[in-house]
């Protein structure tokens, strides 16, 4: 079974509120997307994977579009979680991509427990991602995470970072952000961090 054989796993959620507090389980062996534009669109949304009992399966990527230019609160309070698991073969991903205000507030963004699946968030605009929590240090880890600061201020404010073990965990761009809270976790010391751009 080839890869373009397998339709996706996707939920839109295109109005204000439209899929506040809904549930939303993504198979294993599809590519999962969640589209989420409008004020609160995805607020309290909950996206994880149906666990399957073989041990061994080959994830699809994962991508999530949270809010648009003007929105507010996309995805505030919603807890995106990525594949559960063994079984990456290196080709899979997991994108979460910010716009509009506040979208990423008070959200948990998990990594994929499975080994190697990079994170990446791009947070797209001012205050975008700020009070977001993101967590790579799940699992088995070892995948790297970036996350890119694109607005102009506060895209990034006051994240609660935990880095992925034994990998790669970077945070850049021109945002200029003023933070009050920002809380960096690095298992494996501050050797782990590259905030240098």
């Amino acid at each position: 079974w080839e890869r373009y054989n397998v339709p996706s796993c996707t939920l839109l959620c295109v109005d204000d509120g439209v899929c506040r507090d809904t549930v939303f389980h993504c198979e294993q062996e599809k590519e999962c997307n969640v589209v989420c534009a409008g004020d609160a669109a995805c607020e309290g949304l909950t996206v994880d994977y149906i666990e399957r009992s073989v041990s061994q399966y080959f994830f699809y990527s994962m991508n999530v579009v949270c809010g648009r230019d003007g929105d507010d609160g996309a995805c505030r309070s919603a807890n995106i979680s990525g594949a559960p698991g063994l079984g990456s073969n290196g080709l899979q991903t997991m994108n979460v991509y910010v716009f509009g205000r506040n979208s990423l507030e008070d959200a948990n963004i998990n990594a994929s427990a499975v080994y190697g699946i990079p994170l990446t968030i791009q947070c797209n605009f001012n205050q975008s991602c700020q009070g977001g929590i993101i967590n790579a240090a799940v699992g088995y880890g070892h995948a790297d995470l970036r996350i890119q600061c694109n607005g102009e201020y506060d895209a990034c404010a006051d994240l609660s970072v935990y880095c992925p073990q034994r990998a790669l965990c970077e945070i850049a761009g021109d945002s200029v952000d003023r933070h009050r809270s920002l809380n960096l976790f690095c298992v494996d010391g501050w050797d782990s961090i590259d905030v240098s751009q």
